[in-house]
């Protein structure tokens, strides 16, 4: 069975997350915004550059968890839509779809007032009262 996304290689968990052109394009344009430094994603790059932060409760570790999640989650998500329900969106559509859910998340955290935390409001537009 071929990629839903891309439409060229063989479908596989690997591909589809991290070898497809589509979820490459995805991950590509979110990566900044999660502050996550990938020159290739894959599932090894993003592990280690999560693995430092991971326990951590800062802005931009949660940042991070959040915006791998919710990609690994619309782009899974995209692929079951493609394959029973016909629909396609683009990959600007996925990457706003992920950004408004990380977004929504984010609202409801309660973030540090540092220069990370004034990072992240800007990056994601959040209002001041996020700030404790």
């Amino acid at each position: 069975m071929v990629c839903s996304l891309c439409e060229c290689i063989p479908d596989s968990h690997d591909h589809l997350f991290f070898g497809c052109s589509f979820a490459r394009g995805v991950w590509d344009r979110l990566k900044d915004l999660a502050c996550i430094d990938l020159s290739t994603p894959n599932i090894y790059d993003i592990i280690g550059s999560l693995l430092p932060i991971v326990k951590k409760r800062t802005s931009k570790s949660v940042c991070a968890k959040l915006v791998v999640a919710a990609t690994a989650y619309f782009i899974w998500q995209e692929r079951n839509w493609r394959l029973f329900k016909k629909g396609k969106r683009s990959t600007d559509q996925l990457v706003e779809c992920v950004k408004a859910s990380v977004r929504l998340k984010l609202l409801s955290c309660k973030l540090k007032k540092s220069s990370d935390g004034e990072r992240m409001a800007r990056l994601w537009d959040l209002p001041e009262a996020i700030f404790i």
